[in-house]
């Protein structure tokens, strides 16, 4: 998400990634390093093939271009899977589940919502502080 913040912050309204490594990407899902939170632009992961046609494209054509991308989500039976992972330190996170708590009800056929809860364990914390600060034993 570093990529993306930094390119929102320059002005992008979309980030296109490029795979570095020769792979099927169909089930890759980029995945947030910590800096997410706040970002307003969509980004994407595109082979790495294919990013770098785009990319030569972009540097040697000397034409102006225009990237336009369509996220389409299959939702074969018309419900939404909907994940959202959080933890005690994401207030925007405990703050979303708390309000969306009150349109749920009348949402239940249209999504399958899975919070999930975000736990880590302590190695490193002192006996005290897991007795007194943690589930299982740190």
């Amino acid at each position: 998400m570093t990529k993306v913040r930094n390119a929102e912050r320059a002005g992008a309204s979309l980030v296109v990634v490029i795979d570095s490594r020769v792979e099927n990407i169909t089930n890759v899902v980029m995945g947030d390093d910590g800096t997410g939170t706040g970002i307003r632009i969509p980004s994407m992961l595109i082979g790495r093939d294919s990013g770098y046609k785009l990319r030569e494209y972009a540097l040697n054509s000397g034409k102006p271009a225009t990237l336009q991308a369509e996220f389409v989500m299959r939702a074969p039976d018309n419900v939404v899977e909907m994940e959202l992972w959080y933890s005690s330190n994401n207030v925007l996170g405990l703050d979303f589940i708390k309000e969306f708590s009150r349109f749920m009800p009348r949402l239940t056929t249209y999504i399958d919502f899975k919070p999930h809860f975000v736990t880590w364990g302590c190695p490193s914390c002192s006996s005290e502080v897991k007795e007194n600060e943690c589930f299982g034993n740190g």
